[in-house]
């Protein structure tokens, strides 16, 4: 309709609707339970380390806060809340972490068969920021699953940010 024009009505409410959905920060949507690590309580469960919330800046790769786990011996680790897998699909896990000492170690792990390694990848590279990705599939008996993170020597010392998972299967969606 011609007295329906853009820039009298449709711009002024558009902006109207970005202004009520404003947020101070954006996170990755994920079934990682605090995987941007902004909750108060950082949950799941540790091994060997010591794990905290950390807001110093300079260890925040987004947002207010993020994961610190801190080893008091080799290969310590914080695991985030189980979660159901889809067995024999495939998945990909995605986190930011830097390292303040040692390497830093994150891993997939399928608890429905005694927490086996279903993949794991190794970091190096101590006072920057790195984007580690990686991918693999369940095992046909994976029913859940849950994600580590951590260090290798027992003086590690990383942060972990926007730690996600996804089912990677874009071509079996589309052909639905």
């Amino acid at each position: 309709h011609p007295a329906w024009h853009p820039t009298l009505y449709v711009v002024q409410l558009a902006n109207r609707a970005l202004q009520q959905a404003w947020q101070w920060w954006r996170t990755i949507l994920t079934l990682v339970a605090n995987g941007d690590g902004e909750n108060s309580s950082v949950g799941g469960t540790d091994s060997s380390a010591t794990v905290t919330r950390n807001t110093t800046a300079a260890y925040v790769w987004q947002g207010a806060a993020s994961v610190r786990v801190a080893n008091t011996g080799a290969n310590g680790y914080h695991q985030y809340a189980t979660m159901d897998a889809a067995y024999s699909r495939n998945f990909r896990v995605g986190a930011w972490v830097r390292i303040a000492s040692g390497s830093a170690v994150i891993q997939m792990i399928d608890v429905s068969n005694s927490n086996a390694v279903i993949e794991s990848k190794t970091i190096t590279g101590v006072g920057q920021w790195h984007y580690v990705e990686m991918s693999d599939s369940f095992p046909a008996t994976c029913y859940q699953c849950a994600i580590r993170v951590g260090g290798s020597q027992a003086t590690a010392d990383t942060y972990w940010d926007d730690v996600f998972t996804i089912e990677n299967n874009l071509d079996d969606f589309l052909d639905d």
